[in-house]
């Protein structure tokens, strides 16, 4: 029975939140934007409280089959891990939900909401249960919050200085703030936070900051600029999993930048509204 609950524990997180969302999605239609706002910031501890709990429980199911507490020497990845990317998903849910506000779209919401936790949590009770085959198949979900990460960012950032009259220029400056933050935190999570990788990053981010700047000057809308910025975090991380693999080859960057530009021909040439 208490093998079964502690399985199921993850799930009814994961539902908890999404009906946390549901009354959130139900403020925003029905009432001022500030009750919508403050709604999440109340929802934001539950989540937290759920982060702890599967953290806390995991931690005592190796009590009880006397095991030692898991130290793997990653705490910094635990962290990045098991509260920064969730607590960075979350917001950028509220963000996105409150500019892509439509209601006939809220159930489809709903469910990747909590699909999304669903997998998050599971892993993290992987983790901390020492139950390595689980925590390998679900560890994917990582790569999956830094793209989702940086595709509803980007569309708050925009969008926001779009709302606000900021300048293009400003909204660039944002964008490749993000870049580099999930950057970062990428780099730390698969252990390659080295000057050499910081050196190829300076470049990278130059470039994201232009590729931006032309696209928010030909006034693409917020979801081909978030799309461009998802595509390049996800070629990023691509890149590291061949290169961990050792399946880096010239073939496959061509085709990584072949598409890149196929989609960058396409953000143009659809013109300029995607």
């Amino acid at each position: 029975m208490i093998i079964a609950s502690r399985k199921k524990r993850p799930y009814i997180y994961a539902f908890i939140i999404c009906i946390g969302f549901a009354f959130l999605l139900s403020m925003l239609n029905n009432l001022p934007d500030s009750f919508y706002f403050a709604g999440a910031f109340a929802l934001y501890p539950v989540l937290l409280f759920e982060l702890y709990s599967t953290n806390f429980y995991g931690s005592k199911v190796l009590q009880q089959f006397g095991l030692p507490a898991l130290d793997d020497g990653t705490t910094l990845t635990n962290v990045i891990h098991h509260l920064i990317l969730p607590t960075f998903s979350y917001f950028g849910i509220v963000m996105f939900l409150y500019f892509n506000n439509h209601p006939y779209l809220n159930s489809l919401w709903l469910v990747l909401i909590f699909l999304l936790f669903a997998l998050l949590f599971s892993n993290i009770r992987a983790h901390y249960e020492d139950k390595y085959k689980l925590e390998e198949m679900t560890n994917y979900i990582y790569d999956i919050l830094a793209i989702l990460i940086c595709f509803m960012t980007a569309d708050g950032i925009v969008n926001s200085c779009r709302y606000s009259g900021l300048s293009t220029g400003y909204a660039a400056v944002l964008l490749t703030v993000l870049i580099f933050i999930l950057s970062v935190l990428t780099l730390l999570r698969y252990s390659i936070f080295k000057l050499a990788a910081l050196k190829v990053l300076l470049v990278f981010l130059l470039i994201v900051f232009v590729l931006n700047f032309a696209l928010l000057s030909f006034n693409i809308t917020a979801l081909g600029v978030s799309t461009l910025n998802s595509l390049l975090i996800y070629y990023q991380i691509a890149f590291l999993n061949h290169k961990r693999d050792g399946s880096v080859t010239k073939d496959v960057l061509v085709e990584y930048i072949v598409v890149f530009l196929i989609l960058i021909v396409i953000l143009f040439g659809s013109s300029f509204s995607f």
